[in-house]
């Protein structure tokens, strides 16, 4: 309990992302902040609320800011993530690869088309059987279903962006 409440004094004070805390890539994984579904049968209710409380900060027609610094972000899919929108089917983050490190190395698909906006650093990028050289002021298209994967030469930060994502 104790680390939980050292997780929310450094939400509060800025040194860490609450929804890069919350992030994670396997529902059997602890993560610094625990949620607990109480009513099933409401999950599509709750979740509607999670993701608004999620993206209070990035509420469509509200100015907000947010750092993306590396020590803020959560861990998530082999990478450092810090969520940015998860409302009206959108989804977007910051994501850091840091070097050594592979994006999605479990080969996970996904239901919704993406795009990857590389930003900074180098590496090999995978897109269903297609290799590619990652490098940066790159935007590489993902497909509904397709593998894809980046390993990170140098650190690689990009920008993730997924539609459909009901």
């Amino acid at each position: 309990m104790a680390h939980r409440f050292y997780s929310l004094k450094n939400i509060l004070e800025g040194k860490a992302d609450a929804f890069a805390l919350a992030a994670r890539a396997r529902m059997d994984e602890e993560r610094p902040i625990e949620f607990e579904i109480y009513k099933k049968e409401r999950m599509k209710e709750i979740w509607e609320v999670g993701k608004g409380l999620l993206t209070y900060f990035f509420v469509p027609g509200k100015i907000k800011f947010k750092r993306l610094k590396p020590e803020l972000a959560g861990c998530a899919h082999g990478a450092h993530p810090i969520p940015l929108t998860y409302w009206d089917g959108l989804r977007s983050s910051w994501i850091l690869v840091k070097k050594g490190e592979v994006l999605n190395k479990q080969g996970e698909k996904d239901p919704w088309p993406q795009l990857f906006i590389i930003l900074e650093g180098k590496g090999k990028g995978i897109v269903g059987n297609k290799e590619f050289e990652v490098e940066p002021n790159m935007v590489v298209y993902i497909p509904k279903n397709v593998i894809h994967q980046i390993t990170a030469e140098e650190d690689v930060k990009v920008i993730w962006l997924a539609w459909q994502a009901w």
